[in-house]
């Protein structure tokens, strides 16, 4: 499940779930990383995936767009 997903799932607003990270990321950065328009550090990725338990991983931030073409696995 991408940020995005959980965030509209869960009727969260962006200052909601700013503080549900308990402000350790703003809601300017929760929406840049659930627009896809950030990549997240290793250490927000580990945030992320604890305070969500689970529901968001490090692979859901990985879309296979940004791959060039031949790296990609012919799905």
């Amino acid at each position: 499940m991408t940020l995005s997903e959980l965030l509209k799932q869960e009727g969260l607003s962006l200052r909601a779930a700013e503080k549900r990270f308990r402000r350790r990321l703003t809601y300017g950065a929760i929406g840049l990383l659930a627009n896809g328009d950030r990549n997240p550090e290793w250490a927000t990725l580990l945030l992320i995936l604890r305070v969500t338990k689970g529901a968001v991983t490090p692979n859901d931030f990985l879309r296979a767009k940004d791959w060039p073409k031949e790296k990609r696995a012919n799905v």
